[in-house]
């Protein structure tokens, strides 16, 4: 049991000491691809999300212009 916990300590030791630096790397990459698989996954629904809100901007706008122009 205590080969294991040295085992444990001389991993975490290790991993810390020489590969800190490739585990920023490592996670800053899942990140990347974990931020572009949920964008292709529920791109589409940002995307008309952003439509619909575009149109009723536009909409908005050209009631106001209307307003303003029928005074």
């Amino acid at each position: 049991m205590s080969l294991l916990l040295l085992l444990t300590i001389f991993s975490i030791w290790a991993t810390y000491h020489f590969f800190t630096k490739w585990l920023w790397w490592l996670i800053g990459f899942a990140i990347v691809v974990t931020l572009v698989a949920w964008f292709i996954r529920y791109g589409w629904l940002l995307i008309m999300l952003g439509s619909f809100t575009l149109a009723i901007y536009l909409f908005y706008i050209a009631y106001k212009q209307h307003q303003l122009n029928h005074k």
